[in-house]
């Protein structure tokens, strides 16, 4: 799971005119996830599908990730856009998701947050934050057409750039 890099102020968007699904990254939103993805490219299983919601900003994200791990354009579905539910969510992932395949999902705050805890406890809360940049690693299983996850590791863009700097393992 990932969350999109930084995009320009809500706000700021606002007053140029622009919808929020169509607000990009910043540049240096993109420069800092790049560097990013360079380190998770060193922790992480390379991933085989990548989808995103279709907002711009997710988008722009997912394309990061697939032109570093030189995979296809990412797919986008409107199950990833924040106002859809966390059974929704698990249903798509239910016929999206193959055994033993890494597959990255990026999305919005705080919706992946209610998405991880649905899948950790089984209930929709808010007790993750994502930072922007952020990411979470986990495993999942499927029992009784439900989907149960094991959170592997969850990183902050800082802590990924640091790391990058003092090599150690996680």
């Amino acid at each position: 799971m990932v969350r999109h890099a930084k995009a320009y102020s809500i706000e700021r968007w606002a007053q140029e005119g622009g919808h929020d699904k169509d607000r990009p990254l910043i540049p240096k939103g993109v420069e800092k996830f790049l560097d990013v993805v360079s380190e998770l490219g060193s922790i992480l299983t390379p991933p085989m599908h990548i989808f995103s919601s279709p907002s711009k900003r997710t988008f722009d994200t997912a394309q990061l990730l697939a032109k570093h791990f030189e995979l296809p354009q990412p797919k986008t579905t409107d199950i990833l856009l924040k106002d859809s539910s966390v059974k929704q969510v698990e249903a798509f992932l239910l016929d999206a998701l193959q055994p033993r395949v890494t597959t990255v999902i990026v999305g919005h705050e705080n919706h992946l947050a209610r998405i991880l805890c649905h899948l950790l406890k089984g209930q929709a809360s808010s007790s993750f934050h994502f930072k922007k940049g952020g990411c979470a690693m986990l495993n999942i299983h499927v029992t009784q057409r439900k989907l149960c996850g094991q959170l592997q590791w969850m990183i902050t863009p800082n802590f990924l750039l640091k790391r990058s700097k003092e090599p150690h393992n996680i």
